[in-house]
């Protein structure tokens, strides 16, 4: 019976210690799902991190994606403020050459307009000392004829002679020296009852001569006198 007892009673201590493990397994266990659980949270946090990271990245790329657009915008519109630069810099040398060309053509013209007033304005000066010339040629003829022809009483008109008129023409356009103040003078008297006439010719040198104009200009002159011979 001792026998006995004392296996039940080693039994009882087996199941005891056995029990005693199982806490001690189910303590481990539950220390094992604790540290698993830990485990589970540190790796959570950490995947929450991780896509708070993502996130921030994912704004940081939308905030480059939108500098690159406005940098895109700024290049367009430079690109654009650029090409208005160059139409407007195109506009200005067009504006150049057309100013350049205008004050070309109004600086020929001006030009052209001065010449032709130097030789004309020299023209009509050699011209009205022709025919003052030819007034005083024609009036010296017709005085000397009258002093050389003057009748007293017949009543008729007396002939006059042309060579006379020549020679008191020419007396006055020696005295004046008519020959060195015009250029190629050419002159003739001629007689028509009692009317004399003298005609003079020159030519002028035209102080401008573009090309393609002449060098110098002909002019005339003419003038008439009626001898009183009684």
């Amino acid at each position: 019976m001792l026998d006995e007892r004392a296996q039940v009673g080693n039994g009882r201590g087996r199941v005891g210690d056995e029990r005693r493990g199982l806490r001690d397994e189910r303590a481990r266990a539950e220390d094992e799902r604790a540290r698993v659980g830990d485990e589970r949270g540190r790796v959570r946090g950490e995947c929450g991190l991780l896509q708070g990271v993502r996130g921030r990245v994912r704004g940081e790329r939308g905030l480059l994606r939108g500098v690159r657009g406005r940098v895109w915008n700024e290049c367009g519109l430079l690109r654009g403020e650029r090409g208005r630069v160059q139409e407007g810099r195109r506009r200005v040398r067009d504006e150049r050459g057309q100013m350049t060309v205008l004050i070309i053509g109004f600086a020929a013209v001006i030009l052209l307009m001065v010449v032709v007033v130097t030789d004309i304005s020299k023209v009509f000066l050699v011209r009205r000392d022709l025919d003052s010339t030819a007034d005083g040629a024609v009036l010296a003829a017709a005085n000397g004829l009258a002093a050389i022809y003057a009748q007293t009483g017949d009543g008729g008109n007396a002939q006059i002679d042309p060579e006379e008129a020549r020679r008191l023409a020419a007396d006055y356009l020696d005295t004046v020296s008519a020959s060195e103040r015009f250029d190629g003078l050419d002159w003739s008297a001629e007689v028509s009852g009692t009317t004399v006439t003298v005609e003079l010719s020159s030519s002028v040198e035209l102080p401008f001569t573009p090309p393609g104009w002449q060098e110098d200009a002909e002019i005339a002159s003419s003038a008439s006198a009626i001898v009183p011979v009684r």
